[in-house]
Formats: C-alpha cells, sequence, structure tokens
C-alpha cells in the first residue's frame, strides 16, 4: 500500500509542475495580446515571476489539486507558504509596492475563508488581515512559524500594501484541460484541423525551453522568444511550407539495421559503401516526416504521388542518358562508374515538394525511398542485380 502512495505522489508532483510550466505560457500568452515585451522567470523567487525592465511586474503561485476543494483554508500551509514568499521578497526588495500577486489554483475556494476575500469581484482587504492576523498569534502549527514571524513582523499599513496587489483565482482547469486554453490564445496561428498538431509542437518547444532556463540561474525567457517561435512555426504551418521536427532530425539512426534494405543494396552496386550512413540518415528522415505529416493531415497521399512523380521524371532523365553513355560496353566498372555519377546527381539533386521547403533531406530520403520500393535505381542493370541477389539469398 506504501508502495502504491508513493507512485501516486511522484506522479501528481510531476502534474502539478506541468502544470506550472503550462499556466506560465498560458500567462505569457494572454500578456502578449497588448504588444507587452517581458521576462519570464521560473521556479525562482516564485513559482512564475514576470519582468520588465529587471523590475518584477507579476508573481504567481501556481496550485494545481486533484481535489475539488483548494487547500488555502486560514490555516493551511499552502496559503502561509505563499504568504511567507510574498512577504520575504518585500523585505529583501525583490518585489515592490508595483508587483501584483496571484495566487492560481485549479480548485474552488471555499467561502468561509481569507482567501476568498482576495478574489477579483469578492475583495474585503480588512476582514482577510483581522483573519490571518489572528490565526499567525494563536495557531501552533509548527510548519508555519517561519510565515507567521516574517507577517506579524509588517506593519498594518504593508500588510494592506500586500494584500491589495493580491488577486487569488480559483477554478482553473486542471492539466488535463489546460491545453485547449492554450489553444485558444494560438487558435489563430494555423488552420484550424491543423491547431492540434500546432500547439503540440508549441507547448513541446516550450517546454524543452523552461528545462534549459532552470538549469541556468542567470537566464531570462523573454516574450520575444515566444513570438519568434510562434513565427517560425505559422511559416512552416503555411500551404507553401511543412513543419521539421527536431525530434526525427536530432535522432541517432544505426546504419546496421538499414543492412536488408532494398536501398542499401542499391548503394552497394555501384560501390557507394562509404555513403550509406549518410542516405540511411535521409531515408529516416524523409520517411519519418513524410508518415508524420500524413498521420497529422498536413499532406495527402495524392500530393506526395505526384512528388514521386516528378522525382522519378527526373531520374529517368538522367538514367537514359547514362544509358546512352555505356551503349554497347558490357564492362561492369563502365556500369559502376556510370551508377556512382548518377546517384551523386541524385544527392545534388533538388525539388521542392512545396514552395517554402528548403531542407534537401526531403528530395534526397525521398529517392532512397523510391529505390528501396524499386521504382529507381542507380546501376544501370539495378532491376536484374536485384533480383539475382534476391534470388541468391533464397
Amino acid at each position: 500500500m506504501a508502495k502504491n502512495k508513493s507512485q501516486f505522489s511522484a506522479r501528481d508532483s510531476l502534474k502539478g509542475y506541468l502544470f506550472q510550466c503550462k499556466i506560465a505560457l498560458l500567462l505569457s500568452l494572454q500578456k502578449m495580446k497588448d504588444g507587452s515585451k517581458f521576462d519570464i522567470v521560473i521556479e525562482a523567487e516564485d513559482d512564475v515571476v514576470i519582468k520588465k525592465d529587471n523590475q518584477v511586474i507579476e508573481s504567481s503561485q501556481i496550485k494545481h489539486t486533484s481535489k475539488d476543494e483548494a487547500d488555502v483554508g486560514d490555516y493551511s500551509t499552502n496559503l502561509w507558504k505563499t504568504i511567507r514568499i510574498w512577504c520575504d521578497g518585500i523585505s529583501k526588495g525583490y518585489f515592490s509596492s508595483e508587483t501584483k500577486f496571484f495566487l492560481i489554483t485549479t480548485g474552488v475556494i471555499p467561502s468561509d475563508c481569507a482567501a476568498h476575500c482576495l478574489k477579483e469581484n469578492n475583495r474585503d482587504i480588512f476582514k482577510v488581515i483581522d483573519t490571518l492576523s489572528k490565526v499567525s498569534k494563536t495557531s501552533k502549527n509548527e510548519s508555519n512559524q517561519k510565515a507567521y514571524k516574517l507577517f506579524n513582523s509588517m506593519t498594518y499599513n504593508e500588510k494592506q500594501e500586500l494584500f491589495e496587489n493580491v488577486v487569488i483565482i480559483d477554478k482553473n482547469p486542471i492539466i488535463e484541460d489546460i491545453d485547449v486554453e492554450i489553444c485558444k490564445e494560438i487558435s489563430n496561428a494555423a488552420r484550424e484541423h491543423l491547431l492540434g498538431s500546432f500547439r503540440k509542437r508549441f507547448v513541446g518547444w516550450w517546454l524543452n525551453r523552461v528545462f534549459d532556463h532552470i538549469n541556468d540561474e542567470n537566464d531570462l525567457i523573454k516574450s520575444q522568444e515566444i513570438r519568434a517561435k510562434m513565427d517560425i512555426l505559422r511559416d512552416q504551418f503555411s500551404k507553401y511550407n511543412l513543419p521539421i521536427d527536431n525530434d526525427i532530425l536530432d535522432f541517432e539512426v544505426n546504419e546496421s539495421e538499414f543492412d536488408d534494405y532494398i536501398f542499401v543494396k542499391q548503394l552497394k552496386l555501384v560501390d557507394m559503401n562509404n555513403g550509406i550512413f549518410r542516405a540511411v540518415k535521409n531515408y529516416y528522415r524523409a520517411f519519418e516526416h513524410r508518415s508524420r505529416w500524413l498521420q497529422e493531415g498536413f499532406v495527402l497521399p495524392e500530393e506526395l504521388d505526384r512528388y514521386e512523380k516528378q522525382l522519378i521524371e527526373e531520374w529517368e532523365i538522367c538514367f537514359e542518358r547514362i544509358q546512352d553513355k555505356i551503349g554497347d560496353s558490357k564492362a561492369d566498372e563502365d556500369k559502376i562508374k556510370y551508377g556512382k555519377a548518377l546517384y551523386r546527381w541524385a544527392e545534388t539533386k533538388f525539388v521542392p515538394l512545396r514552395p517554402n521547403i528548403t531542407e534537401a533531406f526531403v528530395t534526397r530520403g525521398s529517392y532512397q525511398i523510391l529505390s528501396n520500393e524499386k521504382k529507381i535505381g542507380w546501376h544501370p542493370e539495378f532491376e536484374k542485380k536485384l533480383q539475382d541477389i534476391i534470388i541468391g539469398e533464397s
């Protein structure tokens, strides 16, 4: 039983962290609507901090809970930990009188606690100060003692100034629903049927960016970065382009796993052994991207069919030329020589699948796919040679 509890605890912690990261992105997108430029800091003095001109303008505590009711009661450790962070930041000059403080929770705040009086439409600062002052002077909760001490060290006016800048927001979307809210903020970035794919890549980039950020205490995430990434993706998602994904580009292929592929055998027919690894990379990148584009609705099968026909037509012109050059020669070294020249032509040939695609692997890898399907070849007698290989292996 203890083992199961530990597993669920770790899962809840991970969900809370992912929620915090995604909320940071959502808050940034909402703030960017008016063209604001700012810096984002995550997991520093507070869960999410927004800075402008090196001054903290917003500081947010993020609370994700699987319960219906938010754990921010008058005696709760969650509430007093938040107050402690804010009071400590004020005392050290990290937060100013202009800083706006937010406590964002997925749960519902009970109507009988002080936090309920800090909601946007239900504010009663004097009641909050009175209630929390009584708690801080009477509670024996050991976990909250440092927070009580910091809170009681503030004057009444300082407490009033703090809570006038505090807004508590409850009933926020849980981790499973936060992507829907992000999609609303980026709804104009891509065509409707591709919006889910856009969001997936955009959020994936953001989570990687946050990982780099928290490993460098001097790093700031600038709102301009978010806007720039959106612009890059928006361009890739246009009808004249297609998205190129780093997880495919960065994948380390194992050349030996492709030894039995036809396109590798075709390369060996023209003594291009030193080009096999490069060919495998191009094959993998093109195959995986094309599969993903089809699966996610970026392209239709008929578009790829037209593209392949265009590649084959280009190949046919060059293939006929090498056959003319060989003529009646029966020397295998001549056939290998011209077959190698044909392959080198294919490595430098660029045929864009769409006008704005500039990645050469799309053409190179697609030629390897066609070679693997025996629709094209490099050796002038590639069909017969491959048949002999197949018979010899059987």
